[in-house]
């Protein structure tokens, strides 16, 4: 662990890491504090802050980012978990986890100027307290980590399969797709729809890739401490130095792999908020379609009473016709002047994720190569292991 708070390098103001994990208690009742150490430049001068932060601070820091930058692709957070025990790897993989998002939101120039950011970064627990319940409510929002305890296989294929149920429906709402008449969308050719299929697939590829060099470590892995536990019944006399080494070996390669498999488990929840974005985008554009809709019906309603009140005789139908239309035209300008704030709201998201979603889609695929080429690392050193030992090295099991 860095002995310095990460720097962000789009943002040398903010310095933030988290420096230590405590915990009290077991299971349901264990409460998890996560020490934040934060270097924040104002005017010229340079404040250190060391602040303790519980696992729903950072749900409702997400929170307040989401309700204040409704067309931005908010970092994510993993879920809650509860274990029997304060093991390692899972504390590790937490604090990796919100390291991360604390790291992502001091490189964004908008999230890290958000007032919510910097009170978590500099107010005392009792003090983000009464500012949280002044500011709103503090409901955790869906992480889209409900199933964080997947093996990661699992996880891998999750995120292909989301991608590639999501395409259609981000192509839509984004305007790069043209919508049949039954809305199932049709094919289309514009450069920028060819260039996010193209990055999508890529990284389908490459997600899968990941999927198949961790089948194979972990295939490595059984070998090889299958294998020393062999040598170790074999010979007495190096028997317990054989069998702690199968066990550092082990224990140093589980903490590589389960480190990588949280950080995976990141990248795959990072690309499912980017799905939830782009449903979004989906769910404005349907009730924008719906407003409209019921803005030409109350129009037709209104032509049809002014025909009735040019044919009408009865000074009493006359008069209830003429209330009644003033009644539909306040309503029908009501409704199109909620249309047109509807209709730059989807103007302003649209443009928004067509001008980031790209960059978003090139830094995953980026992160992506980095989890590889660690993958690479650990299979050659467990390759290496398996070279060892040479005889009586048992078959791997299936």
């Amino acid at each position: 662990m860095s002995n310095a708070p990460s720097q962000s390098p789009s943002n040398p103001t903010i310095k933030v890491r988290i420096s230590d994990v405590t915990a009290a208690g077991e299971g349901l009742a264990q409460v998890v504090i996560y020490h934040v150490d934060s270097t924040v430049l104002r005017d010229g001068e340079v404040q250190d802050f060391h602040l303790m932060r519980k696992f729903p601070d950072f749900l409702w820091l997400r929170e307040t980012l989401v309700r204040g930058f409704a067309d931005r692709i908010v970092p994510p957070l993993p879920g809650r978990r509860v274990v029997s025990s304060f093991a390692a790897s899972e504390v590790e993989g937490m604090r990796l986890l919100l390291e991360i998002f604390l790291l992502r939101l001091a490189a964004d120039e908008g999230f890290s100027a958000y007032l919510p950011f910097s009170i978590f970064l500099t107010y005392s627990w009792e003090n983000l307290c009464e500012f949280k319940a002044a500011y709103g409510s503090t409901t955790p929002i869906t992480t889209y980590a409900e199933d964080a305890d997947t093996p990661l296989r699992g996880l891998l294929e999750s995120v292909v399969g989301s991608f590639r149920r999501g395409a259609n429906r981000a192509w839509l709402s984004l305007g790069l797709r043209a919508a049949d008449e039954d809305g199932t969308g049709e094919e289309g050719t514009s450069f920028a729809e060819v260039d996010l299929a193209g990055e999508v697939t890529d990284l389908e590829g490459r997600v899968a890739g990941l999927a198949s060099s961790w089948r194979s470590i972990r295939a490595c892995l059984r070998r090889y401490g299958d294998a020393l536990d062999e040598l170790g019944r074999q010979s007495e006399v190096h028997s317990e130095g054989l069998k702690a080494a199968s066990r550092r070996i082990r224990m140093a390669d589980a903490a590589d792999a389960n480190l990588l498999e949280y950080r995976v488990n990141d990248l795959r929840m990072y690309l499912q908020v980017c799905l939830a974005t782009l449903s979004r985008q989906a769910c404005m554009a349907s009730d924008l379609r719906l407003a409209e809709a019921a803005s030409r019906e109350q129009t037709r309603e209104l032509t049809r009473m002014v025909d009735r009140l040019n044919e009408a005789e009865d000074e009493g139908e006359v008069s209830e016709l003429i209330e009644g239309i003033r009644k539909v035209d306040r309503s029908l300008r009501d409704a199109q002047s909620r249309i047109q704030d509807k209709r730059e709201a989807m103007e302003r998201a649209t443009q928004s994720l067509r001008d980031e979603l790209p960059g978003f889609l090139q830094e995953r695929l980026d992160e992506c190569r980095r989890f590889e080429e660690e993958m690479v690392d650990i299979q050659r050193r467990v390759g290496g292991f398996l070279a060892f030992p040479s005889e009586g090295c048992p078959d791997e099991a299936t």
